[in-house]
């Protein structure tokens, strides 16, 4: 994609309307609230609409510039109100939409009371994947036929990894024209500091940082850290995040017995010294849109393990440069990358890892999302 310069008398009277569910420590929030900070920055006038009203950490830190309105809602098809609401009273130019369901509405309004506003959508998964375990009428039979249907009429879609495009195009059947990749940005960190901070690792220690749930297959990576384990007593993992499944995930390590080499961190707002401490960042993930985490790392010049899942990790992992790729959940292998990087049978120089994470700037990313939303007809 060719990058505008734009210049501050260009952005005069331009504005965008971002509109997702919530403002949670998820990375499509991130993305938002970073996106959102930096238009407000360069002069664009700039909505967000939010399903769910709480204070977090992301809330906090939104630019004061941001028109930003809550519909507190705890469904979003309950939503349908306080959109209609706030487009008439807004009257938005373009709404970057973060959520599939709420694309949905967002079309079907724009259809039926005739608004006139230009819709982009920001897949945040690898959707035919995520779609296959859907159960329930509503999901299988109208949902995700609807959400086909106005994926198709959407006037641009950004997918943030080559994956996720061609899931789009193949699952979708939507034309490559309307699709447009756009990585997601090294977050938070900055890609220009060439100094690390100097910590005493007194062991061998390895880091995954994420939402507690499925699709992150934390079973597969506890499995294939005790299996390292056996030949490499001394390395130690810090699972770093919140959600449903971390009960049992303390039970298999407990029932493991490797308690001493596996700690749990709770959810943590900045997690930059964990990658700072770690000699690599790790992810077993059954599918991901784009692991943040793995960019994350790398731009503190700590490499990462992760699997070839779809999609995202091949995008970002150059092999013998900033990490391993491992075969699809492939255990033992897995535990073979673990094992190198712990016995320094592979080594990674630090400033070629962190050099990897430049493709990823934010200040890049951002002028692409401004081409798509304000200067590509």
């Amino acid at each position: 994609m060719k990058i505008q310069s734009h210049k501050m008398n260009d952005v005069k009277q331009k504005s965008v309307c971002l509109l997702i569910n919530t403002l949670d420590s998820g990375g499509a929030e991130k993305v938002c609230t970073t996106i959102g900070n930096e238009l407000a920055n360069k002069g664009y006038k700039v909505d967000l609409w939010v399903r769910k009203s709480e204070e977090t950490t992301l809330s906090k830190i939104l630019d004061k510039r941001i028109n930003v309105s809550y519909m507190n809602r705890d469904r979003v098809r309950k939503s349908i109100i306080p959109l209609i609401k706030l487009i008439k009273s807004r009257k938005p130019e373009i709404i970057l939409v973060f959520d599939i369901e709420f694309l949905i509405f967002i079309h079907l309004l724009r259809s039926i009371l005739n608004f006139n506003f230009k819709i982009v959508a920001r897949s945040i998964n690898t959707l035919s994947i995520a779609y296959k375990d859907q159960k329930g009428f509503w999901k299988k039979l109208i949902w995700i036929p609807l959400a086909k249907y106005f994926l198709n009429r959407t006037d641009t879609i950004i997918a943030q990894s080559s994956g996720m495009k061609n899931d789009l195009i193949n699952y979708f059947n939507i034309p490559q024209s309307k699709i447009k990749l756009i990585h997601n940005p090294a977050i938070n960190l900055d890609l220009n500091d060439n100094s690390k901070q100097l910590i005493n690792k007194d062991r061998l220690e390895f880091v995954f940082i994420g939402r507690l749930f499925p699709p992150k297959g934390i079973f597969y990576l506890i499995e294939a850290f005790n299996i390292a384990l056996k030949i490499e007593p001394k390395i130690h993992l810090t699972i770093v995040g919140e959600g449903p499944e971390k009960t049992k995930l303390i039970e298999e390590v407990k029932r493991l017995k490797i308690e001493d080499s596996i700690s749990f961190a709770g959810f943590q707002s900045n997690p930059k010294l964990y990658y700072q401490k770690s000699i690599a960042t790790v992810l077993t993930s059954i599918y991901e849109g784009f692991p943040n985490v793995l960019v994350e790392s790398i731009a503190e010049g700590t490499p990462v393990i992760s699997f070839n899942c779809p999609s995202g990790p091949i995008d970002i992992i150059e092999p013998e440069v900033n990490g391993i790729l491992v075969e699809y959940l492939n255990i033992q292998r897995f535990a073979d990358a673990i094992i190198d990087i712990a016995t320094a049978k592979i080594k990674f120089d630090y400033f070629k890892v962190k050099e990897s994470a430049k493709k990823f700037d934010l200040d890049q990313i951002v002028k692409q999302y401004e081409d798509i939303l304000f200067f590509q007809k």
